[in-house]
This record gives C-alpha cells, sequence and structure tokens, in this order.
C-alpha cells in the first residue's frame, strides 16, 4: 500500500553499507560561551552551502560562528557547527528498523529526521546507533509513555490551526494497529537462504515478499535487499505442505451443482467461494468455470475464537415464500425468522437469506476457511436500510465569498451535486436511508491526504471522488486499507484499479472500450462492408487504440474490412461495395480531419453506392461539421444514452426544475444525471446484496439509471471494476434519435 515508502527505505538500506561519515550525534561536541557546537573537519570541494544543508543550519550561522572564514573555507579545516536547540530524545536504533517505520512511531516525516540527523541521507540506520528524535515526536513518545508533561511539552503541541496529522506525513492512517506490527524491515540475502527460508524466519508469505520485491520472482541472489512487510493475518505464512488440504484449483460445475454443495465437497465457505467468483449464483449453470480457493486444517488465518458457520446462503426468486423455502429446506419458518430478521419487512426478489445448517451439515463446514479471516476483514452481503456515503471534490469552499462568481468547472461539480440530492430523495421514498458527508478534497496530494484524516471516512460504505488523477493513489489506499468501496466518475487512466478491488472506474480506459464497441460492431454490423478510416498526421490520429481493435476484432470473427489512410475521394471510392451497406467509420475525434472528410463521404453516396457513417459522440459537440454529419444515417458510439420520453426522466426534470430553479445544464455528459445515476446504481446495490456486493455484479441491470449504463468488470483477479458499458446511438433523419445496441 505505501510503495513509495518501500522504495525510499529500500535505497536508505542499499547504501547502509557505506563507512567514513558519522551521524550528528557522534561529531564531538563543544561549547562555547555556553553555546554547544559541533566539531567538524571541512572534507574536499565542501562549501558553506553543502556544510549547511547536513547539519540543517543556515550558512551565515556558519559564518558567524567561524569568522575565520572569511576568506573561504579550506580542506581540513575544523570548524564550530551550532547545535539546533530544540527539545529532542534519542533513539537507538534496534535490529529490522526502517526510516517508514520511526517516521510512523514518532509522527514524523522523512524530512523531519533528515533535519535532525544530516547524514542519515547519505548512510542510512545503523542498528546500535543513536539518533536524535525532534520535539513533535519527543512529546508524542512522552504521551505514549504516559509521562508527567512538563509545560514546554504542552507547548509543543500544535495549536488548533495545524493542519490535520495526514497533510504533515507521507502515508495514510494505519489499519488496526493491534493486528498490525508497526514496523517494516530489510533483509540482506546471505549464502544458502531461500525464498521459502525467508518467509520462514520472518513468518510471513513467500507471496507477499514477491509482492514487495517483484525480481525475487525470478530468484534470489547472495547480497540482494529485500524489503520485509509487517506480519499480520493477510501476510502469515504458508502453512507446511502436509496440513494443505487443497491447491488453487479451477472446478467446472457440473448439472445440478450448487455454490454449497461445492464448497462443502472443497471444505470452503461459501464466502470464499462466492469471494473468489464475483456474480455467481447459488444455483450455477452447468459448464461454468469456478476457481476454489486453498483452504488449510491449520490455518494462521482462521480465527479460532470466532463462532464457524452455521448457516448456508440462498438468494431469493420470484415468486418464492417463506413457508416453500422453509420446505425446500427442511427447517422451522421460526428458524427462518430468527437467523433473518429482515424478513418481517417481508420477502423479496434478491434478499440474501441464511439457511440453517443441520448438524451434519455443520460438521462439514467446521473446517471451511474464510474469506474474512484471510483478509482481517468482514464480507458482508446482509442487505442494508441505510447506506453511508461521501462525495469527494475540490469545492474550494475557503475561497468562496458573497460576490465570488463561480467557475465552470466547480459548476458541473455543483450539477452533479444537485443529481446525487434528487437520487437520495428518490431513494428515501422507497425507505432506504442515505446519510451523504460532503468534502473538499481540494486539487493536490497533501489537500487529499488531509482529507482523508476525518475519522468517519473509514466507516462509509463508499466514497465518490476524486476529481483529480493525482489524488486516486492516496485516496485508493485509504479505500483499500479500511474497505470502503472508492467511485472514481470522471477519470479513465489510473492503474490502481489494477491492484485495488474496492475501485469502481465510471469510465473505461479507451482499450477497455474500444475491446467492448468492436464485439457490438462485429455483431451488429457483420453485413455491412466496414471501411475504417485513419490519418497520415499523428495529431488526427487520437483513436488509434480503436482502429487498431476494430481492425483484430472484425478480421477474427469474418467481417467484410477494409482499413485505409485517408487521402481523398477516388481512394474511398475503389473499396465501396455496391452490393452492400457501406460503414464509413473515421476512426477520430478530430474536427480538422472530420471538416475533411465528411464532406467526401457525403459525396460517395448514390444510388449505386448505399452508405452509411460510424462515429463517436464527441461529434456532435461540433458545429463545424453539424452540416454534414445528418445527411447520412449515422451511428455514434457512447457511454450515455438519454431517452427524454422516459416517464423516469421527465419525473428528474420536474423536480430538478421545482429543487434547483433551473434547468440542469445541457453537456455531453449531463453532469446533474452523472450524479443521480451514481448514486441510485450504488445505493441500491448495497441496499440489495449489502456492502461487498461484488458478488451479485451480474444481477444488476441499473434499471434505474438514466443516462449512464453500468455494466463493471473486474480488470484482474485481485483488482478493481471498470464500466465496460457503451451505446450504439442511431440518429436519422426520419426516426430521430434511437438507441441501437447496447
Amino acid at each position: 500500500m505505501f510503495w513509495n515508502d518501500f522504495k525510499k527505505a529500500l535505497s536508505i538500506f542499499m547504501v547502509s553499507s557505506i563507512s567514513g561519515v558519522l551521524f550528528a550525534g557522534e561529531y564531538p561536541t563543544k561549547v562555547v560561551d555556553g553555546k554547544s557546537y559541533y566539531e567538524y573537519s571541512v572534507e574536499k570541494s565542501e562549501g558553506f552551502y553543502s556544510i549547511s544543508k547536513k547539519f540543517g543550519v543556515t550558512q551565515d550561522e556558519i559564518r558567524a560562528a567561524n569568522p575565520q572564514t572569511v576568506n573561504g573555507l579550506k580542506e581540513g579545516e575544523h570548524l564550530l557547527i551550532p547545535k539546533k536547540n530544540t527539545q529532542s530524545l534519542t533513539h537507538k536504533v534496534a535490529k529490522g528498523e526502517t526510516l517508514f517505520s520511526l517516521k510512523q512511531k514518532y509522527g514524523l516525516t522523512y524530512d523531519d529526521l533528515y533535519e535532525a540527523n544530516p547524514t542519515l541521507k547519505t548512510r542510512g540506520l545503523v542498528e546500535g546507533t543513536g539518533i536524535t528524535i525532534p520535539k513533535k515526536g519527543a512529546v508524542l513518545e512522552a504521551r505514549r509513555n504516559k509521562k508527567e508533561e512538563r509545560e514546554d511539552d504542552v507547548q509543543a503541541v500544535p495549536s488548533k490551526t495545524t493542519p490535520a496529522p495526514a497533510a504533515q506525513t507521507s502515508s495514510l492512517p494505519e489499519p488496526n494497529q493491534q493486528s498490525v506490527k508497526p514496523n517494516f524491515s530489510a533483509h540482506e540475502v546471505k549464502k544458502g537462504e531461500t525464498l521459502f527460508s525467508i518467509s520462514k524466519s520472518y513468518n510471513i508469505s513467500t507471496d507477499e515478499i514477491v509482492r514487495l520485491n517483484p525480481d525475487a520472482k525470478e530468484g534470489i541472489k547472495v547480497g540482494q535487499i529485500l524489503i520485509i512487510p509487517p506480519v499480520h493475518r493477510a501476510t502469515a505464512p504458508e502453512p507446511d505442505p502436509s496440513s494443505k488440504k487443497a491447491d488453487l484449483k479451477l472446478h467446472v460445475v457440473k448439472k445440478g451443482e450448487t455454490v454449497y454443495s461445492i464448497s462443502k465437497s472443497y471444505g470452503v465457505s461459501q464466502d470464499a467461494l462466492i469471494a473468489r467468483n464475483p456474480g455467481i449464483d447459488v444455483e450455477l449453470p452447468e459448464g461454468k468455470m469456478l476457481i476454489v480457493p486453498p483452504v488449510f486444517k491449520n490455518n494462521e488465518f482462521v480465527d479460532t475464537d470466532a463462532q464457524q458457520p452455521t448457516y448456508k446462503i440462498h438468494i431469493v426468486k420470484k415468486q418464492e415464500t417463506i413457508f416453500g423455502l422453509s420446505k425446500l429446506y427442511s427447517v422451522s419458518q421460526d428458524d427462518l425468522m430468527k437467523m433473518n430478521p429482515e424478513l418481517e419487512k417481508g420477502l423479496r426478489d434478491g434478499m440474501v437469506l441464511r439457511i440453517p445448517l443441520s448438524a451434519s451439515e455443520t460438521e462439514a463446514v467446521d473446517a471451511a476457511d474464510s474469506i474474512n479471516s484471510a483478509v482481517g476483514q468482514t464480507f458482508s452481503v446482509e442487505p442494508k436500510n441505510t447506506v453511508d456515503l461521501g462525495l469527494a471534490l475540490p469545492w474550494n469552499f475557503a475561497k468562496v465569498t458573497e460576490t465570488s462568481s463561480i467557475d465552470a468547472t466547480t459548476s458541473k461539480f455543483i450539477e452533479f451535486y444537485n443529481g446525487m440530492l434528487i437520487a437520495m430523495d428518490t431513494l428515501r421514498q422507497t425507505g432506504l436511508n442515505i446519510n451523504l458527508h460532503v468534502y473538499d478534497s481540494g486539487k493536490s496530494e497533501a489537500e487529499a491526504k488531509s482529507m482523508l484524516s476525518y475519522p468517519e471516512l473509514k466507516n462509509l460504505d463508499f466514497i465518490v471522488g476524486p476529481a483529480f488523477q493525482s489524488q486516486v493513489k492516496a485516496m485508493s489506499d485509504f479505500a483499500l486499507a479500511y474497505n470502503v468501496k472508492l467511485v472514481i466518475p470522471f477519470s479513465s487512466k489510473s492503474d490502481e484499479v489494477k491492484y485495488n478491488g474496492n475501485i469502481f472506474q465510471i469510465n473505461a480506459a479507451q482499450s477497455i472500450s474500444a475491446a467492448n464497441v468492436a464485439h457490438q460492431i462485429a455483431t451488429k454490423f457483420m453485413d455491412r462492408n466496414i471501411i475504417l478510416l485513419t490519418f497520415s498526421d499523428p495529431k488526427e490520429n487520437d483513436r488509434q487504440v480503436w482502429a487498431d481493435t476494430l481492425k483484430f476484432t472484425l478480421d477474427a470473427m469474418g467481417v467484410k474490412n477494409t482499413s485505409m489512410v485517408f487521402s481523398n475521394l477516388n481512394e474511398i471510392r475503389k473499396v465501396l461495395d455496391k452490393k452492400k451497406v457501406n460503414l464509413v467509420f473515421p476512426v477520430t475525434t478530430n474536427q480538422v480531419a472530420l471538416n475533411k472528410v465528411l464532406p467526401i463521404v457525403n459525396m460517395l453516396k448514390t444510388k449505386d453506392n448505399e452508405i452509411e457513417i460510424f462515429g463517436f459522440s464527441e461529434w456532435q459537440n461540433y458545429s463545424s461539421i453539424s452540416k454534414e454529419l445528418f445527411k447520412l444515417n449515422t451511428y455514434f458510439t457512447s457511454p450515455f444514452y438519454i431517452d427524454f420520453k422516459s416517464q423516469q426522466m421527465r419525473s428528474f426534470l420536474m423536480k430538478y426544475r421545482k429543487y434547483n430553479s433551473a434547468e440542469p445544464a445541457n453537456t455531453q455528459p449531463m453532469y446533474a444525471l452523472l450524479g443521480y445515476d451514481i448514486m441510485m446504481y450504488f445505493a441500491e446495490a448495497i441496499s440489495h446484496y449489502g456492502h461487498d456486493f461484488e458478488w451479485a455484479i451480474d444481477k444488476m441491470n441499473n434499471p434505474s439509471t438514466l443516462q449512464t449504463g453500468f455494466k463493471f468488470e473486474r480488470v484482474n483477479e485481485d483488482g478493481g471494476f471498470v464500466n465496460a458499458r457503451h451505446y450504439i446511438i442511431e440518429n436519422n433523419a426520419e426516426v430521430g434519435t434511437k438507441l441501437y445496441a447496447k
């Protein structure tokens, strides 16, 4: 989670064997006229600037203490360096300690430690030596030890105007400190050691070592430095092979098998099986492939004090009744009601029920591992009637005055927020309680980290934000640490989704969108002659990923197509097919390129040449091509589609006008609808399927959304989700605009 910190720590350890440089605390000291100084000998090529930085004092302070240096410094010359008058304590470096662990322990930053100990940058930490802990770290340590504070200690406490703690350090608040040893360490590989032997000596898994030291996957070498993370449940070592009950396996579902029967046969919990295979149902289609996680008899991941599972899961289907379920599972209705108190409000489609196990079934499940224990968090699939969320966007509250105007970007965020409020009102009418917390996330990474210091954020179901790419990493780390879902509404370029299963990215990267649309085109337009037009100027090929993906997919699916670089009318005419409808796709959103090609495409349409155009929704924003755009039957691909004739859309517009005395801005996309759709989708998902609703992601078909279709796909086994939904919209003079495919 703190990869940058690991890298910094690693660089310190790699230079820790350099000799010949003393710590500031190890330089001889001298008292002159009641003032303390370090005695220092000038090294070759050193000047006032480098020495001032080494000791954290100014050049003028050095000159004042050494008047003989008026003509400059000489190699070997002895200087008096003023010691900083700070309250501090000395910390003796223990084996395995790192700068990262020390700054976490004392609530400091790297700069705090470097300033108090100038040679740390060149030599790093050395076991058994003492380093200076500056004032605020000393105060923190005194409080931890519950010593009586002196008057000067009290004065050292930051004032009320001091920035929040998260803004003072380069890392986020740690997860549950009771389950994590608060330090990382480094290990130098010795002769004869293996990855497995090192993992056993540190009581940690080999997978976790490889995750933090990717090069170790190919083997380790003598002298190599490895970063060793703190030990907690998720990093505990692999049990001995003799205790292994099952390896990671693939299971092909047979006729009649269920989640329960498969979990029983492999000795894993139903929760663990569902967590590994998001979207599976209790009743499984024959031939479906499942990933079965490993289970160990004496697994350290298992909380021995926790109650073992005494139930199996049932997802309610249409027309099922409590009476019918009691007969199906041979349990009493009273037992069902006791285990599922929410049944007092009635049975509804999609509810997740716990079905009590018989005595024999309980024995079979007793040995099952649980995903909850493995990650140290609760995997919750219980429906909720209250949803807690945060909205983190850059409002710039501090800069708003009675006379200040709102910029265009902030106006979009306000539209987004207004849409969320209307969704909240709609959801409350269904009986769902919504607690919305609004935060000013600012624009920088530091501002985002400061915002994340608010304690209530740890207990939210999901956070919507941030607006800026630079803040995604900090918020992703927080979401992963506290099992909070992070909904990224605008950015499509974050790599964090590859590593964090709690991320839901609304806008997919070009490669993902292109792959989905390519399949749609190959399926829906397979009877056309498809012509893909690119351009000689690289600036005009802003959708080259789409062009490459389309070409590959069409060829693979046997759909007739031609890929060509646009030059003139005659070159396009040569590839037209008089026996088919020709679908011309200029694969660009560049306005200059479109101004060149669209008039020519329109000229090619004759009674012998039937031509249609395929393009991107961005084209609709260009007034310069509007005359040419709809002369032919045109198709657009877009992640957004609005049916203004629907009753739901009319109801939204009426509420928006009532609450805001204005119309929502007519932009592409409409930000008010984007806020509405995100609120409706995620609040309903958590309401129906619990905080960890990912297991039911394939069940949600977003009937309540107005503009954005959601079709979330997991990017990899350990990663999060991206929205792969793209519409194809048809537009022509006869029928106007209509949804063609999704």
